[in-house]
């Protein structure tokens, strides 16, 4: 009687996901059918589904996939990490009020970053939507302070594997400037990202830490650079790392 009431393509469809998460790594078609031992055709009809859904995630280099945003929301609700959005909230609202910029709350995914929370102020001169989905991390402030505080071993595999931004290239040059520029960004404790992820818009971000003082998320304010101005960064720059060590604090308690 239990039998009856199975779904295959249900069932398929979370052991697609299931191996994602396990394997923590893009994966094509044919590697995630041979090795679940699912037909090539279903699984390209269910990966698409899941993508179209935003489960699933195609990497524009490679067309490889990985766990999408919406997977990630659902699998990190299960941890306290996961609940990182709602402890963080309250400290967001405080940052967005005193800085009047937006404020990002952001997490490494698949060696780039992704905002999983966003509080825009009406104060500020620029809109940027939510959008979930990862990018380049040495165009980010907070994925340049995530990238820093990875151990020595972790940071040499993430920039191995990352893809960086089109706007430089992609080379063991451009790779070691990165490193060090990751470098300062430890040693000083926060990051900016000074017009380049776009032209007048100017970012900081500070490292919030779990319990165990890994950094697992960054917390930070974007804003057109004539209100981020480079004379009031140190107001700004401080202002991010004490709430970002308040939320830090909380995640502890």
């Amino acid at each position: 009687m239990e039998s009856k009431n199975r779904v295959p393509a249900v069932e398929r469809a979370f052991d697609i996901l299931e191996y994602l998460m396990s394997r923590n790594e893009a994966l094509s078609i044919k590697e995630i059918s041979e090795d679940l031992t699912i037909p090539n055709a279903t699984v390209f009809r269910i990966v698409k589904s899941l993508e179209s859904k935003g489960y699933v995630y195609k990497k524009e280099i490679g067309g490889k996939y990985i766990l999408g945003a919406r997977a990630v929301s659902f699998g990190s609700s299960v941890n306290k990490e996961s609940n990182l959005s709602q402890i963080a909230n309250a400290f967001m609202y405080e940052l967005a009020k005193k800085s009047g910029q937006t404020v990002q709350l952001g997490v490494l995914f698949e060696y780039q970053i992704m905002y999983i929370d966003q509080i825009r102020t009406t104060d500020s001169l620029i809109r940027i939507e939510p959008t979930r989905e990862p990018f380049e991390v040495d165009i980010s402030a907070g994925g340049k302070v995530m990238v820093a505080y990875l151990s020595e071993e972790k940071q040499k595999k993430f920039l191995a594997q990352a893809v960086l931004s089109k706007h430089i290239r992609n080379s063991d040059v451009a790779r070691n400037d990165f490193s060090r520029e990751l470098v300062e960004v430890k040693s000083q404790g926060y990051a900016i990202d000074d017009e380049e992820f776009a032209r007048g818009i100017r970012c900081i971000a500070a490292p919030i830490f779990n319990n165990k003082q890994e950094c697992i998320a960054s917390l930070g304010i974007t804003g057109h650079t004539l209100e981020i101005s480079l004379e009031r960064m140190d107001y700004f720059i401080q202002l991010t790392i004490d709430v970002a060590k308040k939320v830090s604090k909380a995640l502890r308690l």
